[in-house]
């Protein structure tokens, strides 16, 4: 590769250089996704699993929609119906055995939720933010600059606390799952 821009002039050097350097993004950028959807995958089939350990006659959803959290954006809107659903299927089936485990991740989930409104609008802003920073000029975009900066860090603490509230939810599900197999009641559901 460097031997081809050594031998080129230099605008075909510098167009060939951000051509490499686009291909480098646009691979690091093919890799981040396949990360992000495989950790999704993971995290919905650990949610799907607890939502299974419920009593049908309890379940306020069926254990296959949650595979709904899969898809963009409505995943935002599906989060405040699937999580409280799987919570609160999985406490009245540790009521109905007799034990009172709290919510089962209901707040944790709902917080998730909430987290991910946030997450969205803060995307949306910083994109129209850069954006109408391409446009501007002068003092307008220091301005900018500043205002993305803040956005940007508004943006990594919502990534922290989401992925708190994942693992807490989860935790909570999967020891609401747990604690209904080993009363030897979990009922026994098809895939």
């Amino acid at each position: 590769m460097f031997q081809i821009l050594a031998n080129t002039s230099g605008q075909a050097a510098a167009e060939s250089a951000v051509a490499v350097g686009f291909m480098a993004a646009l691979g690091a950028a093919a890799c981040y996704l396949a990360i992000v959807v495989g950790v999704l995958v993971v995290v919905i089939w650990l949610i799907y699993d607890a939502a299974k350990a419920a009593d049908p006659k309890h379940r306020n959803m069926e254990p296959g929609l949650v595979w709904l959290l899969i898809i963009p954006i409505f995943n935002v809107f599906w989060n405040f119906r699937a999580l409280p659903a799987v919570a609160d299927s999985l406490a009245a089936t540790l009521r109905d055995h007799g034990k009172d485990e709290g919510d089962c991740g209901r707040f944790f989930g709902y917080i998730w939720s909430l987290l991910m409104i946030a997450w969205w609008i803060l995307l949306i802003v910083g994109i129209a933010g850069g954006n109408a920073m391409a446009f501007a000029g002068g003092n307008a975009a220091s301005v900018s600059v500043a205002a993305l900066g803040l956005i940007g860090i508004l943006k990594l603490i919502a990534d922290l606390a989401i992925l708190v509230c994942v693992i807490l939810y989860i935790v909570k599900v999967q020891t609401a799952k747990s604690k209904i197999r080993s009363a030897g009641k979990a009922p026994v559901s098809p895939g």
